[in-house]
């Protein structure tokens, strides 16, 4: 059980950790491999898919991205010579979801998902991708300024591209990519040329 609040509305959301996994944990704006069924409160099906499939945490609804980053992925994958895969110790967990947290008054387009429908999820984690939704070089989690594990309400620069949708991040006409310094193993610095606390992706006059 944790709290999300939603447009000014605080929900609490219940989750069932099956198992919690034993792998890399996902952020928030994380990519995820997953296996899940989607339900209405009376068990019919709306939404499935056996096979692993790539989601971004950043594009599901708030109340499944608020679950899959309380369990983690598989220790190990392993391929059969019939093309399919195993995954060991992977997490297993369910989440049951008013419809603020679900798809509210927005369901996918050309779904039947009514309005205002409550919504359960089953679901096992695989692999986690760490999140870099604009290409930046900066993690997504990393560009969640102000700590709140939202991603939609950071933007530095003010332009109406949160931060990790955005390229350059503080529209000084140069590319957050060349503001930031990666290293042979990947590594990230973020220098700060006026040592005035700001680095300088995040810094117009930097």
């Amino acid at each position: 059980m944790k709290d999300r609040v939603t447009e000014g509305v605080e929900y609490t959301l219940y989750y069932l950790n099956a198992l919690e996994g034993e792998g890399e944990q996902p952020n928030f704006p994380d990519i995820t491999t997953i296996s899940y069924e989607g339900r209405y409160l009376d068990n019919e099906l709306f939404s499935a898919s056996v096979s692993p499939v790539k989601f971004d945490l950043t594009q599901v609804v708030n109340g499944l991205q608020d679950a899959l980053v309380e369990f983690k992925g598989a220790t190990s994958v392993s391929s059969n010579p019939d093309g399919t895969v195993n995954f060991e110790n992977y997490g297993v967990g369910a989440v049951f979801m008013q419809s603020g947290l679900g798809y509210y008054v927005n369901p996918p387009a050309g779904s039947n998902i009514p309005l205002y429908s409550e919504l359960i999820f089953t679901f096992q984690l695989y692999e986690v991708e760490t999140g870099d939704q604009d290409n930046d070089g900066v993690p997504s989690v990393v560009e969640d300024v102000n700590g709140n594990n939202i991603e939609e309400d950071d933007d530095t620069d003010g332009d109406g591209a949160a931060n990790y949708l955005d390229p350059d991040d503080d529209n000084d006409g140069r590319p957050t990519r060349d503001e930031i310094e990666i290293d042979a193993q990947g590594n990230i610095t973020y220098p700060d040329v006026d040592n005035d606390g700001v680095p300088d992706y995040l810094d117009r006059d930097s």
